[in-house]
């Protein structure tokens, strides 16, 4: 408590004789991290996307989380979920073309491009997983952007020739990697 009788916004602050402020016991650990929410490295780094290798590896530690007593119901739901089916699809994918690319990264900003695989300069290859029934052109927007590309569907092979994309179904891409 500061003394309030000369402080020139007293009749703005309060009409009592003092004010008081708390402040919470972490205020300085919080505010040190709300600073660190603005620098570029924070956000670089929330842009991380998380491959695991073993997607039942991944089931068993949702169904630890969850709280699950039986961890192979949790894998079984998982695999029934659209949903599900397309992330580890992207997943299989991703883990795949890490193998075939020295180096292996993403883009996203208002919209994304699931894998840009680079080789020696200047090769870039790019591509979208969208495990599907069909492709539309909305699934090619990006791609068209870059000027090509492959998108991994579910069943869907075709090759786009004005836009240069192929689309080529997940079984038969994983088969050729």
């Amino acid at each position: 408590v500061k003394d309030c009788k000369v402080c020139p916004l007293k009749g703005k602050c309060t009409r009592g004789r003092a004010r008081s402020l708390s402040r919470h016991i972490y205020e300085d650990y919080l505010k040190h991290a709300r600073k660190q929410t603005k620098t570029p490295f924070y956000r670089i780094s929330q842009r991380k996307k998380l491959y695991i290798s073993d997607p039942f590896v991944y089931s068993l530690f949702l169904a630890w989380v969850k709280g699950e007593v039986e961890p192979y119901r949790e894998a079984i739901r998982l695999v029934e979920d659209t949903l599900y089916k397309s992330k580890l699809t992207e997943n299989v994918v991703g883990i795949h073309l890490s193998q075939v690319f020295p180096k292996l990264g993403y883009w996203r900003n208002r919209s994304e491009i699931d894998f840009i695989g680079l080789g020696k300069s200047p090769l870039r290859q790019y591509f979208e997983v969208k495990y599907q029934e069909r492709i539309t052109s909305g699934d090619k927007r990006q791609l068209k952007k870059t000027r090509g590309g492959i998108i991994i569907s579910k069943r869907t092979l075709a090759y786009d020739e004005k836009n240069a994309i192929a689309i080529v179904p997940a079984h038969l891409f994983l088969s050729v990697l």
